[in-house]
């Protein structure tokens, strides 16, 4: 009997994933990165089903899991459907921590819950559905941070502005990198995504984020090769590097970028500066107003984000994020403060999006006082400063 009922779960579950949650996902990844009234309809009327249906996913229940390291803990509390997990293996602890299941419960018994698990940890970190709006009492220092966010560049501007927005440091790597000789070209040749994906995408992101890696398959490439082309550039005739996107209204979208693994040499002469650079005038010389620069994670001090940022690009919602993390503590030790500072997360606030400081902690790199972080929040597209 009990095999039965998992069967029919399972079932449900393939029906609910293919039918309902995969053609909104579908229609969300072209209209989330749209700026026209139609794709902010679409979008507001299509989020909240779509979450929904990752919540019926769940059925309902999460896993309590047990992050220790040297000087911390953390309990974790979440679903089976993302890689957060793993990733907060990352992101809050230098080592990897010891993990342990503590239990697995219903969504609604956590709140009780929260004081007890907050007693036997020094921080709660709950990765839930973004349709569950916890404000636990009790509690003295709370924030939601988004899984991901997006990163886009406004290229409406004549070109001095968009050169002033860009760091004085990567404005000269730019001016190097364009004395390479270096060429670029749209290509909409299969045989050039094939190349693109087995020798470019997927080595150079190995080679980037290791076991932290998440290679997208083949197929979902080639959905978008379909819908846009890849951006080639060529060295001494050979191509060494590509970025593959597509036009959404006035918006160039940018899926993924990959350097040749035969020419990785090539990152230190600024191949992917260049990439960048000519994926912004291909935009503007074909009148479109926006490149997204794709997806990176929302902490102020990862190095793709401030790569990005550099560039002058702010940031804004992933909608296809279908949950939020919740951070809670009551009196976090001082060096997971400093960690946390020095991590930068990105905060969800009333007004937009924030950079959390824990006060009397500030620990950042380059010895950033408070007023330098907000000037570059707000560079970066934030409100400010969500201090702690």
């Amino acid at each position: 009997m009990i095999d039965v009922a998992r069967a029919v779960v399972k079932v449900l579950r393939r029906v609910l994933l293919e039918l309902w949650i995969q053609p909104l996902q579908n229609v969300l990844r072209i209209t989330s990165e749209g700026h026209a009234p139609v794709h902010r309809l679409l979008n507001w009327a299509l989020v909240p089903p779509k979450d929904f249906g990752w919540l019926l996913m769940t059925l309902g229940r999460v896993n309590v899991k047990r992050l220790e390291g040297a000087e911390w803990s953390v309990t974790y509390i979440g679903e089976d459907y993302t890689h957060s997990e793993k990733e907060l293996h990352h992101v809050l602890f230098s080592d990897r921590p010891r993990v342990s299941q503590v239990d697995r419960v219903f969504i609604w018994q956590v709140p009780g819950m929260m004081l007890q698990l907050l007693e036997e940890a020094d921080m709660l970190v709950c990765e839930v559905n973004r349709l569950i709006r916890w404000q636990p009492r009790g509690t003295k220092l709370l924030f939601r941070s988004p899984p991901w966010v997006r990163m886009e560049l406004d290229v409406s501007c004549p070109i001095n502005e968009i050169m002033a927005r860009i760091a004085g440091t990567r404005r000269q790597d730019l001016r190097r990198a364009q004395e390479q000789g270096f060429t670029y070209a749209l290509s909409r040749a299969p045989a050039d995504l094939n190349l693109f994906y087995h020798e470019m995408y997927v080595p150079h992101i190995l080679s980037r984020h290791q076991e932290r890696a998440i290679i997208e398959p083949f197929e979902a490439k080639q959905a978008m090769f379909r819908r846009g082309g890849l951006i080639v550039v060529k060295y001494e005739g050979e191509p060494v590097a590509a970025a593959l996107g597509h036009t959404v209204g006035d918006t160039f979208v940018l899926g993924s970028v990959g350097v040749h693994h035969k020419h990785f040499d090539l990152i230190k002469k600024g191949v992917t500066i260049a990439l960048y650079w000519y994926t912004i005038e291909w935009a503007r010389q074909n009148g479109l107003r926006h490149v997204d620069f794709g997806m990176t994670r929302p902490r102020f001090h990862d190095g793709v984000f401030w790569a990005k940022q550099r560039w002058g690009m702010q940031v804004r919602p992933y909608l296809l994020n279908h949950t939020h993390w919740l951070f809670i503590a009551q009196d976090p030790p001082t060096p997971l403060r400093r960690f946390l500072n020095e991590a930068g997360f990105i905060a969800e606030s009333y007004d937009g999006y924030r950079c959390v400081v824990f006060e009397g902690e500030v620990a950042c790199p380059g010895g950033r006082d408070l007023a330098r972080m907000e000037k570059a929040a707000r560079q970066a597209g934030l409100e400010g400063l969500l201090i702690l």
